[in-house]
């Protein structure tokens, strides 16, 4: 049975006070789903759910455990970490790039993920759109892209 998702994309955080006003969490989701379908890269994939992981790099909890494909749900699952000590230290411009080239490498390593082997999912084209909103926001720099 398919669980019913309201949202293509979700993108949550797991912080630490001291940054926590620096994920721009519902800024990243805005504009992600605002402007992208998920159903524009894969007709299996139903939602993408990505967590941004800020914690102290010596805190045991919130690895990058979580990044598989659930066919029973249709939901892509995927944690990422930012460097805390260099996401505590910078500025919000550079704080919103930092969030903008970890999810951009996300898109990278989702053709890798547990359960997406034989899911038809393109990543190229996700991966390019997205980077094109993030350029348009200002949160890359085109001298900065990844890709």
């Amino acid at each position: 049975m398919m669980t019913h998702i309201e949202d293509d994309f979700i993108i949550t955080g797991a912080t630490w006070h001291e940054v926590a006003d620096k994920l721009m969490l519902n800024e990243f989701e805005e504009l992600i789903c605002q402007n992208l379908k998920i159903s524009d890269y894969s007709d299996e994939v139903k939602q993408y759910l990505f967590l941004f992981i800020a914690v102290h790099s010596d805190n045991p909890n919130h690895d990058n455990w979580a990044k598989y494909f659930s066919r029973k749900k249709g939901i892509l699952y995927h944690n990422l970490k930012l460097d805390f000590e260099r996401f505590e230290k910078a500025t919000q411009e550079e704080a919103n790039q930092m969030q903008a080239e970890l999810y951009l490498q996300s898109i990278l390593e989702i053709p890798t993920l547990r359960g997406m082997k034989k899911i038809d999912f393109d990543a190229q084209k996700f991966y390019a759109d997205t980077q094109n909103l993030f350029l348009q926001k200002g949160w890359l720099k085109s001298e900065n892209q990844m890709v």
